[in-house]
């Protein structure tokens, strides 16, 4: 057992004993040479044990995959020592406590956390699955989820993870957590990226009602069963992720990251269908009676109603493959209620989903908003739909195929400046795009007024605002864990630095200022992992434009 203040490897400082197994202790240790803190892991080697050596093999295992990990929420592996009698292996020391330790303390989490804590755990299980080969987690559950005190959560304890193409013994494949651990993996059938999934889906169960499923009957019921204030959206999800048979469950994570983003559009869903059946069960009462007098006709009409509702368009819509199936849709549903967003959102997030906006798809949505923008305008989300409408002008729009990106990127830029506009005219100022559609507005008017005010040399004072502006536009990249929206984000940011660091300066900007938000837009660069050759080169520009932008940033400061 390592003593406190003596040294492991001439530079490891033991501090304190933090933890103590039955074959290891864990210390907090200081790195003298980098003055850092790490854990330390010391594992007790017992030759005349045939098991002990069996564990240790397990937890060399453990750490070398470790050590190929790069990911903000897994803890690095920084060394492993074999010193004989002791295995030492260092690694990032993580304070907090794991979720199954605040569970304990608090009870179920807020919905909103629950739905926070699951992006994030997305955001890792999709680096881990998009890796070659593949890495498959198989124990997610609150123990191995710590919430350190900034509120980040890291995922722990990698000891029965796995390398897809390494295969594993039918005993190894049946270890695993019973409740949480899929029916599968219970079983010693081969795992997958969906059985992840499906411990994802016990998880965010047990965070969000507070119940263990493990100690829950042989099958768990819906969140809502628990507590009926939860959101539909969100139970849809959980049912979803824990479905018995791998072919129901979502087969991606990329899958159950879209659908918590949206899943406010399942609660605005059942809302208006709660509404729509006391609408429905008046009418359709109503229609019954009048259906003795009318007969055929009557039910005919009421039959019609319910083959139109509204809600059952967008479902419709959403699970289509096609473009042209889609648009019909949702145009059958804009013609029912045509003051109501929902038909035009699904529709814009179709237009997006390829990273192109046409013409063609340009004219469509055009004809549809414009045709209906006075029922539109009573509404009050209007606002919102307008800064949806600027977004995907300002990002997607590809006008003319045979233009360059810069020229695609301006004529957006012009496009979108009217809807920003109109969402900061139409939207409730407490409302969060408000202020990304200042944002936008200003970075618009700026480049569109900037040439002309440089010829004219009266751009000063001009560009302070427009820094502002940047840094209001890097928040959102920060927020928005969309890979094309954030990197481009990024590369805004780094290429305008390159462009007016100089001019920034002069109007008052420090060079502290400007390092900051380089640096902020490299590392969230550096933190997303391209999933198509289009972010990839993004990506590839950002770092290569973010090293030219440092050197001129410092170069506008030593003139």
């Amino acid at each position: 057992m390592a003593i406190v203040g003596s040294f492991i490897d001439g530079k490891y400082e033991i501090l304190k004993l933090i933890g103590r197994g039955g074959m290891s202790n864990v210390y907090v240790a200081m790195d003298t040479n980098l003055n850092k803190q790490w854990a330390v892991k010391e594992i007790i080697r017992d030759n005349s044990d045939s098991m002990n050596q069996i564990k240790i093999n397990s937890i060399i295992a453990e750490a070398n995959l470790m050590k190929k990990l790069d990911h903000p929420m897994i803890p690095r592996i920084v060394d492993i020592l074999d010193k004989g009698d002791v295995i030492y292996i260092v690694m990032d020391y993580i304070e907090g406590e794991s979720l199954e330790s605040v569970l304990k303390k608090t009870g179920p989490l807020p919905e909103e956390t629950v739905i926070s804590i699951g992006e994030s755990l997305c955001n890792v299980l999709d680096y881990l699955h998009s890796l070659s080969p593949t890495v498959i987690y198989r124990d997610l559950k609150p123990a191995n989820i710590m919430l350190t005190p900034n509120g980040n959560i890291k995922l722990i304890d990698f000891g029965i993870a796995y390398e897809t193409g390494n295969e594993t013994s039918t005993i190894e494949r049946r270890v695993g957590t019973k409740g949480y651990a899929s029916p599968e993996q219970c079983e010693g059938k081969q795992t997958d990226v969906t059985s992840d999934i499906y411990s994802l889906g016990m998880t965010l169960f047990e965070l969000v009602t507070g119940k263990n499923p493990a100690e829950e009957s042989k099958s768990i019921f819906p969140i809502r069963y628990y507590n009926d204030k939860l959101s539909p959206g969100l139970e849809e999800i959980i049912i979803r992720c824990t479905k018995k048979e791998k072919a129901n469950r979502y087969q991606s994570i990329g899958e159950v990251l879209y659908s918590l983003w949206h899943y406010e559009e399942a609660d605005a869903k059942f809302r208006k269908k709660l509404k729509k059946r006391l609408v429905i069960t008046i009418v359709a009462l109503i229609l019954f009676a009048l259906f003795l007098i009318s007969g055929i006709v009557m039910r005919y009409q009421f039959v019609k109603l319910r083959e139109n509702d509204y809600d059952s368009l967008l479902l419709k819509a959403k699970a289509s493959n096609s473009q042209d199936e889609l648009e019909s849709y949702c145009k059958k549903a804009i013609k029912l209620l045509p003051g109501d967003k929902d038909a035009y959102i699904v529709l814009i997030d179709r237009m997006k989903s390829d990273a192109a906006f046409t013409v063609e798809e340009e004219k469509t949505l055009h004809n549809l908003v414009n045709h209906n923008v006075d029922e539109l305008k009573k509404d009050e989300s209007y606002g919102e739909l307008c800064y949806r409408i600027g977004h995907l002008y300002w990002y997607y729009y590809d006008y003319e195929k045979d233009n360059s990106c810069d020229d695609n990127a301006n004529a957006g830029m012009k496009m979108a400046l009217p809807w920003f506009e109109r969402s900061i005219e139409y939207g409730n100022s407490t409302d969060e795009y408000m202020k990304l559609s200042e944002a936008y507005v200003s970075i618009a008017n700026f480049n569109t007024n900037i040439n002309l005010m440089i010829l004219e040399a009266t751009d000063a004072g001009e560009y302070r605002e427009y820094f502002d502006s940047l840094k209001e536009l890097l928040s959102i990249a920060e927020r928005d864990n969309t890979e094309l929206l954030s990197l481009q984000i990024y590369d805004t940011v780094v290429n305008t630095l390159n462009q007016y660091a100089h001019k920034f300066k002069n109007d008052g900007v420090s060079k502290e200022e400007q390092i900051e938000v380089l640096e902020k837009a490299l590392a969230g660069a550096k933190s997303i992992e391209p999933m198509t050759e289009k972010t990839a080169n993004i990506k590839k520009d950002i770092d290569t434009f973010g090293v030219m932008a440092k050197k001129i940033i410092e170069q506008a400061y030593k003139d």
